[in-house]
C-alpha cells in the first residue's frame, strides 16, 4: 500500500501519467507538427521491429523515441479543456452571455454552444492573462466554481487543471485505471472492489480509498440428515431446510391443523412448530355478527316513524284544504257584496215603496 503524507500536485501527475504508455493511445494530439513527429517515430522504430525479427523472430519490440514533452503538452491542453467544459455546462446561457460579453464582440447566434467554444478558446489561448483585470460581474459568476481567488489566474488554472484530470481519468477504461495504480505505488489488493470511483480517487490523492468493512456472514444452523418426522424440538431451520410446503400440509391434514392452505412456507412453519411445541392450532378469524332481533326491534321503531310522519302530512293536507275552501268562501261573498245595491244607496240603505 503506497504511504503518502500530501496529495500530489499536478506536476507530479502528470510525470507519471506519461511513464505509463498504457495512457499514451487516449491523449490526443492535435498540433499537427507534434503529429508528424510522433509518425515518423513509429514508422521508424517499426522498421527497426521488422529488420531485428527478421534476425531473430523472437526480438523484442523497438520502441519509438517520442519527446515526453510533447505528450505533456497534448495532456494539459485535453485536460484544461475537459476542465472548462465541466464547468460551462454547469453554467446558464444567461451566465455564458455575461462572460462572452467581456469580449465586446457582435454575433448574431450567441447559442450556448458557440458560447462555450469561443469562451474556452479564449481561456486556454491566454490562460493566466485570461482573469486578470476581470469585471466585477464577469468575476462573480466565475467564483461560484473556485475555491480560490479569481484574480490569482495561477491558481484558477491550477483548479480547471485537477478538474478536467479527474475527468479525464473517468474516461479512461478500468484496465488502465488498474496499470496506473501500480505506476503510483499502489497494491491492487487493497482494492477488493471493482470501483472506478476508487481508483481515481486514490491517484488523485495518493491514498487509498476508506472502504467499509463487510459484516460477518450469519451461517444457518441446521441438522445435516432430514429427520423422519415432525416432532418437537426440531428449529425453524430444520424444517425448512429439509421439508418442502406440500409435505408440511399434509402433516397439517393429518394432524387435523386447518386453516393454513393460503400460508406461505415460513408462516407454516411457525404453525406448525407453535402445534408442535404446545398443541395450539390457528383458530378461525371472527366475523362479526348482527342480532335479528335488533333489526327488527329497529325496523319496528323505523316504520312507526314513517307511518307518523304520514300521518302528520295528512293532517297538514287537510288543513290547507280547508283553509282554502274557506277563502274561496270569503272571496265569492266579497264578489256579491260588490254587485249589491247596498252599495249604491246614499246612506246605505234599501228603498222601500
Amino acid at each position: 500500500m503506497a504511504k503518502t503524507t500530501t496529495t500530489p500536485t499536478y506536476s507530479t501527475l502528470i510525470k507519471k501519467i506519461i511513464k505509463n504508455e498504457t495512457v499514451l493511445p487516449y491523449i490526443k494530439i492535435t498540433n499537427t507538427d507534434h503529429i508528424k513527429e510522433i509518425t515518423e517515430a513509429k514508422t521508424i522504430a517499426h522498421n527497426l521491429t521488422l529488420q531485428a525479427r527478421a534476425l531473430d523472430k523472437h526480438a523484442e519490440e523497438v520502441k519509438p523515441k517520442i519527446d515526453s514533452s510533447i505528450y505533456k503538452t497534448a495532456l494539459t491542453q485535453q485536460i484544461s479543456s475537459l476542465g472548462l467544459l465541466g464547468i460551462f455546462s454547469h453554467m446558464s446561457h444567461e451566465t455564458l452571455t455575461i462572460l462572452y460579453n467581456e469580449f465586446h464582440e457582435v454575433d448574431k447566434k450567441q447559442t450556448k454552444i458557440f458560447l462555450t467554444k469561443r469562451l474556452a478558446r479564449e481561456v486556454l489561448i491566454n490562460g493566466v492573462e485570461y482573469f486578470k483585470d476581470l469585471s466585477e460581474a464577469t468575476a462573480e459568476k466565475w467564483s461560484d466554481f473556485f475555491e480560490c481567488e479569481v484574480n490569482d489566474g495561477a491558481a484558477v488554472m491550477q483548479e480547471i487543471k485537477m478538474m478536467g484530470f479527474e475527468v479525464f481519468l473517468h474516461e479512461l477504461p478500468v484496465s488502465v485505471l488498474k496499470s496506473l495504480l501500480v505506476t503510483f505505488g499502489f497494491d491492487l489488493e487493497d482494492f477488493p472492489l471493482n470501483n472506478p470511483n476508487h481508483y481515481v480517487y486514490s491517484i488523485i490523492t495518493g491514498e487509498p480509498p476508506a472502504i467499509k468493512e463487510k459484516k460477518p456472514v450469519k451461517k444457518i444452523k441446521f441438522v445435516k440428515t432430514k429427520p423422519t418426522t415432525l416432532h418437537n424440538g426440531l428449529s425453524f431451520q430444520d424444517i425448512f431446510q429439509h421439508f418442502n410446503k406440500e409435505e408440511l400440509l399434509d402433516f397439517c391434514k393429518e394432524e387435523e391443523i386447518q386453516y393454513v392452505s393460503s400460508l406461505n412456507k415460513r408462516s407454516l412453519i411457525n404453525v406448525i412448530l407453535e402445534f408442535l411445541a404446545s398443541g395450539k392450532k390457528p383458530q378461525p378469524k371472527r366475523q362479526l355478527t348482527v342480532d335479528e332481533s335488533e333489526i327488527g326491534e329497529d325496523q319496528d321503531i323505523e316504520e312507526e316513524v314513517v307511518q307518523e310522519v304520514e300521518e302528520e302530512d295528512d293532517e297538514v293536507e287537510l288543513e290547507e284544504t280547508e283553509e282554502k275552501e274557506v277563502t274561496k268562501t270569503k272571496t265569492a261573498i266579497s264578489q256579491k257584496l260588490v254587485k249589491s245595491p247596498l252599495k249604491n244607496s246614499p246612506r246605505g240603505q234599501v228603498k222601500t215603496k
